[in-house]
């Protein structure tokens, strides 16, 4: 009940309170974050340089007054920002609040976290957003957090020219006015203003398309010559500096668990633990894992690059075994499933017939598959430290779907598609494939069994420790794919199943790789990390002395089970 009336005063709050925006001295937000039980941020941008005070009630007739609190003016790029922290708050109530400065007004309200271990917690979620319609959409399910995972309103859209390249964020003004043109999107700010929101950004807002920590890789595609080339143009030195300042400045983050070098964001509700993940500031370039020969271009997986940085990459894998609390979701702004090394490589045998895919599948490799390495090696820690109800969020695609592990190798939902034109991609999967698109995901989405290329987004709910639902809902608040996850099926890489022990050595391996586990195991198989099995073996011990030195993963299947090791190979 309590959720439906939120829904309700969320519908009529500008009619009920009197808005008033003054032209020209509004500038941008309110925006609403970092929320938790007990605190919450909110930030505004407003002409008038004087101090500003928020007023916060326990009531939407703005009667019961809880606490005033001043803040001064910040200047970035020419812009002015207050920012309101507001601590001692209780539990699970929503508040409403004023922001007075000069003759500016600016209303808005906000719910801390329940407490309650068995208490509902939604985290609506999704990127990609030219238009911001859907959010009126999402408001109907009053979620707890609202998470935007990147390609926010595009801002880097203009012509680039590798020979000379420019990005906006080197002229501040440039950055300054796009950041303003985000906030002011009419639907997404009055959703902002009373809704909890975390950010975390993609390529088309950290600089340009495929960008990693220091440079971007540029396509030039010869339709008539049947060529593909790759140019890695690097970024001046200020421009990620100016793109990392305007995101501290304009938005109410979570902590930034390394502040200045990322925008990785952990926070906590009553049974899980959010790890938002930045997998844009400290990445390799990840067309390193492709090569030409002759004309062709191949796709090496065993490329050791990394996608998070080896220092958040040792951080989360940590955080992740120590984390006492029941679900452990994490968000990426890129596609995580696996199997796309797969199709990667299925494009890659095509070119010779349509050169162009050889772009396609090097943008494909711009998630975690071009990464596999070290996603393999998260997955492995995953499964040999036996960490349970870990899940992830992504985006990035223009379309939605979802996998319950089997594919992915954790249990994924992907809402690419806020509001932006969709790829069709999983619709396209599901024809290359004859219909088998399952074989990559499985719980259904956007164009598989259906023609529903609306915008949509992703909803988890987490019913205490019970149950997690996760769900793709499009604009017009139809459910495209639905699947509900149970904590105690051990949702893990294993596919929620109880493993046996596993012993692997020596690893590193020169000649032969032996297998002792604690359970009778019917068969092992060595794989590459594209799927090609390589060696398959009955007894304990393989021999490696002629397998091409790599890293590779070992299979070892048992009963109705099967436990993974990732070893390597010198």
């Amino acid at each position: 009940m309590r959720r439906i009336l939120g829904c309700l005063l969320f519908g009529l709050w500008p009619f009920l309170v009197g808005l008033t925006e003054l032209e020209g001295q509004l500038r941008w937000g309110p925006v609403v974050g970092n929320v938790t039980d007990t605190s919450a941020t909110v930030k505004v941008g407003i002409a008038a340089e004087e101090a500003a005070t928020l007023v916060l009630y326990r009531d939407s007739s703005w009667k019961e007054e809880v606490d005033a609190v001043v803040a001064l003016p910040e200047y970035l790029f020419g812009d002015t920002a207050y920012t309101f922290s507001l601590r001692g708050l209780e539990s699970g109530r929503r508040y409403y609040y004023r922001i007075l400065a000069g003759g500016d007004t600016a209303v808005g309200s906000l719910r801390t976290f329940s407490d309650e271990g068995d208490s509902e917690f939604r985290i609506a979620f999704g990127s990609c957003i030219a238009v911001d319609s859907i959010f009126e959409g999402i408001a109907r399910y009053d979620p707890d957090v609202t998470l935007l995972l990147g390609d926010w309103g595009y801002y880097d859209a203009q012509p680039f020219d590798p020979e000379s390249p420019f990005y906006t964020s080197d002229d501040t003004l440039l950055l300054r006015d796009s950041w303003r043109r985000r906030l002011t999107m009419p639907v997404l700010r009055r959703y902002m203003a009373h809704h909890n929101m975390a950010y975390v950004w993609d390529d088309h807002d950290f600089t340009t398309t495929d960008a990693a920590r220091a440079s971007v890789p540029w396509y030039v595609v010869d339709s008539v010559r049947g060529t593909v080339e790759v140019r890695v143009v690097p970024y001046n030195a200020h421009t990620v500096r100016n793109a990392l300042r305007a995101y501290r400045y304009y938005f109410p983050h979570y902590p930034l668990v390394f502040d200045g070098q990322s925008l990785t964001q952990v926070f906590s509700f009553a049974t899980g633990t959010v790890y938002l993940l930045d997998v844009r500031s400290n990445r390799d370039v990840h067309v390193r894992a492709f090569e030409k020969q002759g004309s062709r271009w191949t796709f090496d997986s065993t490329m050791a690059l990394s996608l998070l940085g080896d220092t958040v990459h040792r951080w989360l894998r940590e955080a992740l075994r120590e984390d006492a609390r029941t679900w452990k979701p994490m968000f990426s702004s890129v596609v995580f499933n696996r199997k796309l090394r797969q199709l990667i490589v299925q494009l890659l045998a095509l070119q010779g017939i349509r050169p162009e895919l050889a772009a396609v599948a090097m943008g494909m490799a711009d998630s975690w598959a071009g990464f596999a390495v070290e996603q393999e090696a998260l997955l492995e820690y995953i499964e040999r430290h036996d960490i349970a109800n870990v899940l992830i969020g992504t985006g990035d695609i223009h379309s939605s779907g979802m996998d319950d592990g089997a594919n992915a190798g954790i249990p994924e939902i992907v809402a690419g598609n806020l509001g932006q034109e969709n790829s069709r991609l999983f619709y396209l999967l599901d024809s290359l494939t004859g219909g088998n698109a399952s074989q990559y995901w499985n719980g259904g989405g956007q164009g598989l069994g259906n023609r529903n290329f609306r915008y949509a987004f992703g909803l988890l709910s987490f019913y205490g420790d019970d149950s997690c639902r996760m769900q793709i809902i499009d604009i017009n608040h139809h459910v495209v794919a639905e699947q509900v996850l149970y904590a105690e099926r051990r949702i893990s890489a294993g596919r929620n199943v109880e493993r046996p022990k596993l012993t692997v050595y020596p690893n590193p391996a020169r000649d032969f790789l032996w297998i002792v586990g604690e359970k009778v195991w019917e068969y092992a198989e060595l794989v590459t990390l594209c799927g090609q099995v390589i060696a398959r073996e009955v007894h304990s011990v393989i021999d490696v002395r002629d397998v091409p030195a790599g890293a590779y993963l070992l299979k070892v299947y048992w009963g109705d089970g099967m436990t993974m090791r990732m070893v390597i190979v010198q």
